[in-house]
């Protein structure tokens, strides 16, 4: 649910009802039945509002989340006034959307994490820095839910998703189409996995303009990955 739709739809509701009120004589209705029908838009984005919160809250979405890229590709993405989707995932083995992590997720679950038998002796979560920054100065895209059409919103859990991935190519068996490598998985199965150890990517099926930003922030790319990530999230 798109709280910022509710929200414009309601006040667009209300600014009609006020206008209707300012005339003195509006048909057959009195300025005071206006006022009534005022008073129920503003409830109804009462409660619209509350229940969409607690709808996110129920579901586990975190408020904000973070796109990470270069510097480079962050000055681009002002003068395009949009994030695109990744170009890498766009093809055949993976979402097409924008990427994105949840803060907590990200250094508690990704960083210091890894997958010998899929990855070697790599830490995925500087793995995932190195690929999307490409060793220039990283910038966090700081992205608050609430301003996203969570119906375009999927997430994938970062292992499975791999394990899926070499599947797909080691083996004939694979099935075709899997949901978590070509469609991510819905919001609604985010709790199966809040609470589990799993690293969790959110995939974006649409741009991001980017007069929804909510900031963003900049750290020197240094051999010390741990540090400059944490000054990242700051």
């Amino acid at each position: 649910m798109n709280i910022a739709k509710i929200t414009q739809e309601t006040i667009n509701l209300a600014q009609n009802t006020i206008s209707r009120c300012a005339n003195k004589s509006i048909g057959t209705q009195k300025p005071v039945e206006c006022s009534e029908k005022l008073m129920g838009a503003l409830d109804c984005l009462a409660v619209s509002a509350v229940s969409a919160i607690k709808s996110d809250k129920k579901l586990n979405i975190p408020e904000f989340i973070y796109h990470i890229t270069s510097k480079e590709n962050y000055e681009r993405i002002l003068q395009d006034k949009k994030i695109t989707a990744s170009v890498f995932e766009s093809g055949q083995n993976g979402c097409h959307g924008v990427y994105l992590v949840d803060k907590d997720n990200f250094l508690q679950k990704w960083l210091g994490r890894k997958e010998p038998d899929l990855l070697g002796d790599i830490d995925i979560g500087e793995l995932l820095m190195m690929w999307t920054c490409k060793a220039s100065e990283p910038v966090a895209v700081k992205i608050p839910t609430s301003r996203l059409d969570l119906s375009k919103l999927r997430f994938r859990p970062y292992i499975e998703a791999c394990v899926e991935t070499f599947e797909k190519f080691d083996s004939s068996t694979m099935k075709v189409g899997s949901k978590l490598v070509k469609e991510g998985l819905p919001l609604s199965d985010l709790s199966k996995y809040i609470r589990t150890n799993e690293p969790i990517e959110f995939v974006y099926m649409d741009e991001i303009p980017t007069d929804i930003i909510g900031g963003s922030s900049t750290a020197k790319f240094t051999e010390n990955m741990r540090d400059m990530i944490s000054e990242l999230f700051c």
